[in-house]
């Protein structure tokens, strides 16, 4: 959706939810409003989305453009019947590419040797005499989490991953906003549980649809 300085949403939840993945988002800000039937208000947050990358001169401070990040995770009771109201605030142009709610399922812990990629699609071939000929098409982004989990709840991790496995889910690495790009809204492409004496080593490798 593109809209003016802002745009907004009001939906009448279907059934029991817990959070709410902005993705793509074009915006400096995102309020997440819910109202029970009976009209009382029981969450009412704004989320932040100006950022600026690391600056190492009061130069660069200055002068350095503002950036806007585009994913974030919002945490929010959403129970069956209550209205949300979502407003996303930005510039002369507000963007926002996807919302996606649904109910927060804890895998694991989030440990060092999480990796980012790319999966281009696009064909890249040369010619007898070395030109490139080149087809451009989607370029999805993959997300490799690695996590721990404690031996007993190896058989829990491995019911969630069979539920959503060949199904549309929103994978994280953390909470709120997302400051590294881990968040992806996509597939499970491979998933592996190694068994120790107290504590599992297990990786998800995830795609985005787009």
């Amino acid at each position: 959706t593109v809209g003016g300085p802002a745009i907004a949403y009001s939906i009448r939840l279907p059934r029991t939810l817990n959070r709410i993945a902005f993705f793509n988002l074009d915006a400096s800000s995102v309020r997440v409003k819910v109202t029970t039937p009976a009209g009382v208000t029981i969450h009412d947050k704004t989320e932040g989305l100006v950022a600026r990358d690391p600056v190492g001169t009061f130069w660069e401070y200055v002068f350095t453009e503002f950036a806007f990040t585009p994913n974030v995770i919002v945490a929010a009771p959403l129970p069956a019947g209550a209205t949300l109201d979502i407003t996303v605030t930005g510039g002369a142009v507000t963007r926002v590419g996807e919302i996606v709610m649904g109910r927060d399922t804890p895998v694991g812990t989030t440990v060092a040797g999480t990796g980012l990629g790319l999966v281009d699609y696009s064909v890249k071939q040369r010619d007898e005499w070395g030109g490139l000929y080149i087809v451009p098409r989607p370029v999805t982004r993959t997300v490799s989490l690695a996590f721990q989990v404690p031996l007993e709840g190896a058989a829990r991790v491995q019911s969630i991953m069979e539920r959503v496995s060949s199904r549309l889910a929103v994978f994280y690495a953390g909470e709120g906003v997302d400051l590294w790009g881990t968040t992806v809204a996509g597939i499970l492409r491979d998933y592996d549980l190694t068994l120790g004496h107290a504590i599992c080593d297990g990786r998800a490798e995830v795609e985005s649809l787009a």
